[in-house]
């Protein structure tokens, strides 16, 4: 079980760090794939970074948590609130707004596979 956490922590952080750097380094590039981005403020983009930038961040510590048993438990913990609370929200904004585009079901299913691991590890883990 113990190797299986790790491997989640460490796909599941790569996957964080991925798509955070990705909206953090390019936000415009990242949300012209539902807007126009001709006339993004500055506003926009700050907040579009910030919240790439936290993804990263918490990506990195869930990485680390799969190399340093300490912080596994935390990043484990910490890898599952993210990932379910993509998912709910996700969910919540399909009733609230109507149906999104392919790469944000995309991203709903993969979250979905990705809380529904942390929480089935969590459920059965033996950590120290």
């Amino acid at each position: 079980m113990k190797k299986s956490i790790m491997l989640y922590l460490f796909l599941g952080g790569l996957t964080l760090i991925a798509v955070g750097s990705f909206i953090s380094f390019t936000p415009s590039f990242y949300l012209a794939q539902f807007i126009q981005t001709s006339e993004l403020s500055a506003d926009i983009l700050s907040e579009m970074r910030g919240m790439g930038g936290t993804m990263s961040v918490f990506g990195l510590f869930i990485l680390v948590g799969s190399f340093k048993t300490k912080l596994t438990k935390t990043a484990l913990s910490m890898s599952i609130l993210i990932f379910s609370s993509f998912f709910v929200f996700r969910c919540v904004g399909i009733v609230v707004d109507g149906m999104p585009n392919n790469a944000i079901l995309a991203a709903l299913g993969l979250e979905m596979v990705f809380a529904g691991l942390g929480i089935t590890l969590w459920l059965n883990r033996r950590l120290p």
